[in-house]
């Protein structure tokens, strides 16, 4: 958990000085609700994991101290496929998959990507960006899909020395020249090698075609940060913005720095967040 602190440390903080949490899934959560959030009312704590923000929440409703912290997941897949089992009312979960997808779905990445195109290349193709790096992603997104529901245990990211998360390199799978998709088989075989599994290829190839006949919305299907990885190839490869400033981290910062409150607002999330705060009286959102 994060910092090496256990759940108790928080749950004798809050109990000996009334202090209230935001438990949140990573730095990039922490990070993004620091705009938002009012840290005197309550802390911003992330804990590396759903699973953890679960633990956490959990361990404070135990001691009926559910009105001194509120967790937030990211959906994932759970609007296709249910397997979080997390029914708690101070848990609320993601509009989209992730938060990323809560960005991407906003007139914030219009902003973003105005901020990035100083040649103005792009030419107000926001929506036929979106959707083509959508055809990329999408489809890694069936892939972890078959995987989770099959108990495959494909990798799509490993923690290295330093704890930090390396993501498969997937323009491996994206043309060069053109910023083409390569296809399904060599996504499958690319995936496959970044896992080191030894589950036969072909089961894994049969069950990932047969989950993608059925078509499922790309808010729900894609990861952002699979989307913020693809985009910047995509920008380069298809739409010709050669800046090399114009990373997956880059991209992230101008969507974020776009967002706003009155965009958030408009999310089940934002609703969520504020009914919790409402109901104890308290005013968690910055002015």
């Amino acid at each position: 958990m994060a910092e090496g602190r256990e759940v108790s440390a928080w749950l004798n903080a809050s109990k000996m000085s009334g202090c209230k949490y935001m438990f949140v899934e990573g730095v990039s959560d922490e990070c993004f609700w620091k705009k938002y959030i009012n840290k005197d009312v309550i802390r911003i704590q992330q804990v590396r994991g759903w699973e953890n923000v679960v633990e956490c929440v959990r361990a404070f409703n135990k001691e009926s101290l559910d009105n001194r912290c509120i967790g937030i997941i990211d959906s994932d897949f759970e609007s296709i496929y249910q397997y979080k089992s997390v029914h708690e009312v101070n848990i609320v979960i993601t509009d989209f998959h992730d938060l990323e997808m809560i960005l991407y779905k906003s007139e914030a990445l219009d902003s973003a990507l105005k901020a990035l195109d100083k040649k103005n290349k792009l030419k107000e193709q926001t929506g036929n960006i979106l959707n083509y790096v959508f055809s990329i992603t999408d489809r890694i997104g069936y892939l972890r899909l078959t995987s989770l529901r099959n108990n495959f245990g494909l990798v799509f990211k490993k923690e290295n020395k330093d704890h930090e998360f390396e993501l498969p390199k997937y323009e491996k799978v994206i043309d060069s020249k053109n910023g083409a998709y390569d296809g399904d088989e060599k996504l499958i075989q690319y995936i496959y090698s970044f896992s080191n599994s030894r589950l036969p290829i072909d089961k894994i190839k049969h069950e990932f075609y047969n989950m993608s006949v059925t078509e499922y919305p790309s808010e729900h299907l894609s990861n952002g940060h699979d989307v913020s990885y693809v985009m910047q190839y995509v920008l380069r490869r298809k739409y010709g913005l050669n800046e090399k400033h114009i990373t997956a981290d880059i991209i992230d910062i101008a969507l974020f720095s776009a967002y706003n409150m009155n965009l958030l607002k408009q999310t089940v999330l934002y609703e969520s967040l504020n009914k919790w705060a409402v109901k104890y009286g308290y005013n968690i959102f910055l002015t």
